[in-house]
């Protein structure tokens, strides 16, 4: 998490599998969240039931950051970039 705090980051995208949505959990995740959602036609859930292991969004939370999950479904690395690279670009480039 230091490099997070180090580089004054603003968002996380923290990827994680095989639920196949977008979690936008915390406060100030909604933008973020909702933009993840419409690049990638994954749904959009702003509350879970369940646990959430090695979600770091109540840390990012707490240090005023915001945190999505985005969540893909398990499969073929050339089939998940396929359909998943609209909405990763996004997030790493911000176009």
């Amino acid at each position: 998490m230091a490099p997070i705090t180090r580089l004054g980051v603003r968002e996380v995208i923290d990827v994680h599998a095989p639920l196949e949505c977008v979690l936008a959990l915390h406060p100030g995740t909604e933008a973020l969240g909702a933009e993840l959602a419409a690049r990638s036609g994954l749904p959009l859930q702003h509350a879970f039931d369940g646990e959430t292991p090695g979600d770091s969004g109540a840390w990012c939370a707490e240090q005023g950051i915001a945190c999505v999950t985005y969540e893909i479904e398990s499969g073929a690395l050339p089939l998940l970039w396929q359909r998943h690279a609209a909405a990763l670009t996004y997030a790493v480039s911000g176009a």
